[in-house]
Parts: structure tokens; C-alpha cells; sequence
């Protein structure tokens, strides 16, 4: 994640001066493009463009899913398997002793290598989407743009995540709806600077 960092940081310094109630948004937007949206434009999405997004996000992952056996049987190297890891799972799941005492695949990572707000930019989060970029992209089978956005999406529901757990009062609503705009500035992000990266991964299998 490091190779963009400072493309990161362009955005989010972007995205602090905004003036959601005053910049236009388009009618209708998707998580295919939102890559193209500016950080003003994110910051301005109404709650229910927000939530819509969130329901996107989850059927594309449920459609993209690998088979549930692989659950019962982690073995490598195997690109199903680890694109399981990778984008079928939350990252509590991810983190567990269960996955993590398997040899095979790179579990290291960098953290949250770029700006690093305090709720959004859980370091689980990155910690998984790193895992993805640098063990999923060694297949072949994996290197294509479909399997690097099933990745890409699963950071984004886990910042989702993050976002309803840390703000979890009814009266923290606006909290959360502002934690879930700048979730998806950062999704934009990985989607629009981040396939060098993911491609840089020398192909093994």
C-alpha cells in the first residue's frame, strides 16, 4: 500500500475541505463509479446513496464468493483458497489463530501505510487488503481486474464495519455517515492508484 501513499494523502487533504450541503452530486452512483468521483463529490453523497453502496458492496461480494468448503481446508499453495482470505471473510475472521498458523502464503504487511484517521483506517482492515495484494496476484488465475475488486471491496466492508461498530448511538447517525463517505474516498483510492501495486507482485503459480 505504500506506493500510494501520497496519492492518499492528495485525496484526504482534498477531502477536509469540503462543503457537503453546497457540491453536486450525480444522481446515480454505483461502486463502479466511484473510482471516478472526486473527494468533494464522495463527501456530498446523502446517507442513502451511502447505504445503497453498502448493499452493492455486500451482493458483489456474496456473488464473488469462493466455495464454503474451503473454510475446512487451507492449503497452498491454492488460489481459491487464498482468495478466500483475501475477500470472502471479515477481518476478525482473517486475523484468527485458525487461518494465521498456516505456512504458505506472505502474512506480512505494512499496517495502515497511508493517512491513518483514527476510526476508518482500522490497521485489521489494511492488514487484510495487504494480504490480498501481495498473495492473491501470484496466480495467475488472480491477476486480473474482477479478483483485484472483490479485494478492494472487502477493505471497503471492512472500514463499513468499523464505521457501525464505532459509531453505534442513534445519535451518532452524522458521525457515521461522514466515517462511511471517507470509507469510501479510500476505497476510490485503491481502485484508482492502486493496481500498480497489486500488479507489481511477481507471478508464482
Amino acid at each position: 500500500m505504500k506506493r500510494f501513499t501520497a496519492l492518499l494523502c492528495l485525496v484526504v487533504l482534498a477531502a477536509c475541505n469540503t462543503t457537503p450541503q453546497t457540491i453536486p452530486t450525480p444522481e446515480t452512483v454505483s461502486l463502479e463509479n466511484i473510482p471516478n468521483l472526486d473527494a468533494n463529490q464522495i463527501h456530498a453523497l446523502s446517507e442513502a446513496q451511502i447505504e445503497a453502496l453498502g448493499a452493492e458492496n455486500q451482493v458483489y461480494l456474496d456473488a464473488n464468493k469462493v466455495e464454503s468448503s474451503t473454510r475446512t481446508a487451507i492449503r497452498y499453495p491454492n488460489f481459491n483458497d487464498t482468495w478466500y482470505l483475501a475477500s470472502s471473510i471479515s477481518y476478525e475472521t482473517y486475523l484468527s489463530s485458525y487461518y494465521r498458523q498456516t505456512n504458505g502464503p506472505d502474512w506480512s504487511d505494512d499496517g495502515c501505510s497511508g493517512p491513518t484517521p483514527p476510526v476508518i483506517f482500522d490497521t485489521n482492515a489494511c492488514r487484510q487488503h495487504d494480504f490480498g495484494y501481495r498473495n492473491v496476484s501470484k496466480y495467475g488465475a488472480g491477476r486480473n481486474e474482477t479478483v483485484r475488486k472483490s479485494i478492494d471491496s472487502r477493505f471497503l466492508s471492512n472500514m463499513y464495519l468499523k464505521c457501525d461498530r464505532y459509531w453505534n448511538h442513534w445519535y451518532q447517525a452524522p458521525l457515521k455517515v461522514a466515517c462511511k463517505a471517507d470509507a469510501l474516498v479510500f476505497y476510490g483510492g485503491v481502485r484508482n492508484f492502486g493496481q500498480s501495486a497489486y500488479y507489481a507482485t511477481r507471478q508464482v503459480f
